[in-house]
């Protein structure tokens, strides 16, 4: 008989990575700014943990903190000034694992802070500090096996979150696709099979 058992599992280590480019533009919120930089995009490393919550066959349900740093860079002026977004987004999924089939799908909530627009050189001046925001996000993830405990996946992850800023005309629409790539290393695998 088919089961996911995971008895004993202790929690687990999680590092990924992200990458997308979606959203409202920089211009589109802040005229004066005349950058393409997206408010949705940029790049994302994590680091948290796994949390394996019980299992229902072939299912198996996992809870998954984790923090991260975002950002986004637009070179101007022929690559010699640079604007930038950068945040904090601190993240709580619930995931359902399918253990035989390698997949995971997930939703829950994400909180960015520390959120600004920084500007270099000629584009010093359009720095402006961005309101925490909250938002939702689903994720599904191909999972694949490695060597001992670490496993490692390939996903999309869908964020619906917007900004706000005194410096803003409007909100600004964050949400978007990203590509996700992660790590992750539970400390006792799942038994496939009884």
């Amino acid at each position: 008989m088919f089961s996911a058992a995971t008895a004993g599992a202790a929690p687990g280590v999680y590092l990924g990575l992200a990458g997308g480019r979606s959203g409202n533009t920089l211009s589109e919120v802040m005229p004066a700014g005349g950058s393409s930089l997206r408010f949705g995009g940029g790049y994302l490393g994590t680091f948290g943990a796994i949390i394996p919550l019980g299992q229902t066959a072939p299912l198996r349900f996992e809870l998954q903190p984790s923090i991260g740093y975002q950002f986004e860079d637009d070179f101007v002026e022929g690559g010699k000034d640079r604007i930038s977004f950068h945040r904090v987004p601190i993240e709580l999924l619930y995931f359902a694992n399918h253990v035989r089939e390698g997949f995971r799908v997930g939703y829950g909530v994400t909180y960015h802070s520390n959120a600004a627009i920084s500007g270099k050189g000629k584009t010093a001046g359009f720095s402006a500090d961005v309101d925490p925001a909250t938002g939702y996000v689903f994720a599904i993830e191909k999972t694949f096996p490695g060597l001992h405990d670490i496993q490692s996946s390939i996903g999309l992850k869908y964020v619906s979150i917007r900004y706000a800023s005194r410096s803003f005309t409007s909100e600004a629409d964050g949400s978007g696709w990203l590509l996700t790539f992660s790590y992750f290393d539970l400390k006792k695998k799942p038994r496939v099979f009884d």
